[in-house]
């Protein structure tokens, strides 16, 4: 990531040939985003963010990562996110590490499932319309105007993706790029970012729900569950696992490239929370 940031991504040219990634997306100010064999800059950026929030998680139980200190760690990763001129990724690790350092485990499952409540409500308002992505624009504008541009970007190509997916909006259009938009001459004009409008396009609202109810299971039943961990520093671990799949589904509104993660972390945390459930129970 260190020979990236100077050198520019390389590291895949480098060692199958080719490169996997736009470059231009990859440059930022005067540098660049490393991907290293990464598809994108983001995905590598979250990820280093998402190490980071579990790395806070060691620290809290005082636990060491190899020879070093987990506070060294944390502060090395710190250095590498912001390194990565990653935004989205800073504000996850920054919103993740708020709630471990201020609240208890037990308050941090709440607080990451009114996270994802809120997340998952946001295709159901862009549906009705009620969405205010255009004062937003605005508001991003008066700072930035790049990020102003790329996040206009991203809600006129939601636009034309969801105005497709109405067509459809029981079971979705399926595969073979049917959810996506076509001109005139068959070529594709649409960008599909977010792994929300990808799962509404493809499965419609009924594939949709179902994918995020995988998700938002395990939250209910961490923070049903969680009480019943009578260790304190396993509280902590099973608290930050909770934070961190909330991180990841509010990163699916923008994203998809942690689509697989999303439900690693998801199967682990859900068997864990049924675990508690059984031992209640026998």
């Amino acid at each position: 990531m260190l020979v990236e940031l100077r050198l520019s991504p390389q590291f895949h040219n480098w060692v199958y040939g080719y490169s996997n990634v736009s470059f231009l997306q990859q440059m930022r100010g005067d540098g660049y985003r490393p991907t290293v064999f990464y598809g994108h800059g983001l995905g590598l950026a979250f990820w280093i963010s998402t190490c980071a929030i579990a790395a806070l998680a060691l620290h809290k139980n005082r636990v060491k990562i190899a020879i070093f200190s987990a506070s060294k760690v944390i502060a090395y990763l710190a250095v590498i996110l912001v390194l990565c001129k990653t935004w989205s990724a800073m504000g996850y690790a920054l919103l993740a590490m708020l709630l471990i350092i201020k609240f208890k485990p037990v308050k941090q499952t709440k607080w990451a499932l009114i996270l994802a409540l809120i997340v998952f409500s946001y295709p159901f308002a862009r549906t009705a319309g009620i969405f205010p992505d255009k004062a937003i624009v605005s508001n991003v504008q008066q700072y930035n105007a790049d990020r102003a541009q790329s996040l206009n970007f991203r809600f006129e190509n939601e636009n034309i993706l969801l105005a497709r997916a109405l067509e459809r909006p029981y079971f979705g259009w399926n595969g073979w790029g049917r959810n996506r938009v076509y001109n005139q001459w068959g070529k594709d004009d649409s960008v599909t970012d977010g792994r929300w409008i990808i799962e509404l396009g493809i499965n419609g609202f009924i594939g949709f729900i179902f994918y995020y109810a995988i998700l938002l299971m395990p939250l209910f039943y961490a923070h049903k569950n969680i009480e019943k961990i009578k260790n304190p520093r396993h509280q902590v671990y099973f608290a930050v696992l909770t934070i961190i799949l909330a991180i990841c589904i509010i990163d699916s509104i923008p994203n998809t490239g942690m689509s697989i993660m999303h439900l690693l972390l998801a199967g682990a945390l859900l068997g864990q929370a049924e675990s508690l459930n059984k031992q209640k129970t026998q």
